[in-house]
């Protein structure tokens, strides 16, 4: 009976031993909302103050930081704005660049129909125009002059 006693004794010593690991546990709130319970540190997209308990303190939530962990806290929040700041500043940048991309790529389409129009006005050719009424007319020698006056206009702020 002795050595009974003596098995359970050694057998609970090893189990303590070896599950005081078990202790160190991580808690935090993941993504979804919800605890997360773990022995190995979150995923790296966890947010320091989203974690509720290290394994350097097992026995007690982190309800309350120390000073010290408090100012770093605010350090990485303070990093965080300013990251999504310049990250905010770069999205209207490259957004920008790309408007101001596609103007020059209109501007130059826009130039080249009026080119191509200006030729046409100015071939002598006989040019077939819709009224309003659906039916067809061709162009008259004061329109075809007016259409000339300011295309040119046009054709001026493309050369610039």
């Amino acid at each position: 009976m002795n050595s009974t006693h003596f098995l359970t004794l050694i057998t609970f010593a090893t189990l303590v031993t070896f599950s005081s690991p078990g202790l160190a546990q991580y808690v935090w709130i993941d993504e979804n909302g919800y605890k997360q319970y773990s022995d190995q540190s979150p995923p790296a997209s966890i947010a320091e103050n989203k974690i509720l308990k290290f394994p350097d303190d097992p026995l007690s939530m982190r309800s309350e930081m120390p000073h010290s962990k408090a100012k770093e806290q605010e350090s990485l929040a303070e990093k965080e704005l300013d990251y999504k700041k310049r990250r905010d500043d770069a999205i209207a940048k490259e957004r920008k660049e790309t408007g101001e991309m596609q103007a020059a790529a209109d501007k130059k389409e826009n130039c080249k129909r009026m080119q191509e129009y200006q030729r046409n006005l100015s071939s002598g050719e006989r040019i077939d125009q819709i009224d309003a009424k659906g039916e067809h007319s061709y162009m008259t020698d004061a329109k075809r002059a007016q259409e000339q006056n300011m295309i040119r206009q046009h054709l001026q702020d493309c050369s610039s």
